[in-house]
């Protein structure tokens, strides 16, 4: 493990080699033992960071083909069947096409009913708030107990800060003890955001942004510290203490 410090964050590098339990450890250092404070992790269905105008029209056509080619994986069967009749019902009723339901979505998946542009874009719509809507099972039983709040705000790296667009849907939810945090890591496995967060107060009132990642065949974990000198004065100490503990 080293620490290093890098225009006005830490990085805390080479920690792939610890277990989930001690990661989860780690993460416990960061709350203050005199404020009543929860981890509170990030759950979304595609990463905000890379959502744009730009990129939410490349994603509805790449979701699009992959419908019509039948490459698209979702969680539940149950909502691919979903999608399958809204179009139907779409190209049914608001464009008068005829016929039964599965010769309706066999000429269309062929290309064979000729319909306006408007009638392709709704579809690509439709298409593609269902793929990033869709819940995970496994993520939804995990978190919907846990959940504290619901906003379109995420932590941006490249800024340092809390991020927002009206395209996200953000579920922040929290996690206690060592059990639980790992849930959240077996969540991710790679790659995590959380906050160390000020119970029973406002979204933002937090006192230190974690992110976890791969980088270098290795694992870091960058440390965004709100007020200066919080991370050195009260963490440091403890993560000394941890790692001659881990010898």
């Amino acid at each position: 493990m080293e620490i290093v410090r890098n225009d006005g964050r830490y990085t805390i590098k080479y920690i792939g080699n610890l277990s989930k339990e001690n990661l989860a450890n780690l993460l416990l250092l960061f709350k203050s033992k005199n404020s009543d404070e929860q981890l509170l992790f990030e759950a979304f269905c595609a990463d905000p960071y890379f959502w744009n105008e730009d990129m939410v029209e490349n994603d509805k056509n790449y979701y699009y083909q992959s419908f019509l080619d039948n490459t698209i994986l979702f969680h539940n069967e149950s909502t691919k069947i979903g999608l399958t009749d809204k179009i139907i019902t779409l190209l049914q009723e608001g464009y008068g096409v005829k016929g039964d339901q599965k010769s309706i979505l066999n000429e269309f998946l062929s290309g064979n009913i000729v319909v306006a542009e408007e009638v392709i874009e709704k579809v690509k719509s439709l298409i593609y708030e269902t793929v990033l809507t869709e819940v995970n099972p496994h993520v939804y039983n995990f978190t919907k107990d846990k959940i504290v709040f619901v906003n379109n705000t995420w932590f941006d790296m490249e800024t340092d800060k809390l991020k927002s667009n009206p395209l996200v849907k953000v579920s922040w939810y929290t996690v206690q003890t060592i059990e639980e945090i790992i849930g959240a890591i077996d969540l991710t496995e790679v790659y995590f955001k959380c906050l160390v967060h000020k119970k029973n107060n406002s979204f933002g009132n937090y006192s230190f942004a974690l992110i976890y990642y791969e980088a270098e065949s290795d694992f870091h974990m960058e440390v965004i510290e709100v007020t200066p000198g919080s991370f050195e004065e009260e963490v440091l100490p403890k993560i000394n203490d941890f790692v001659r503990d881990l010898r």
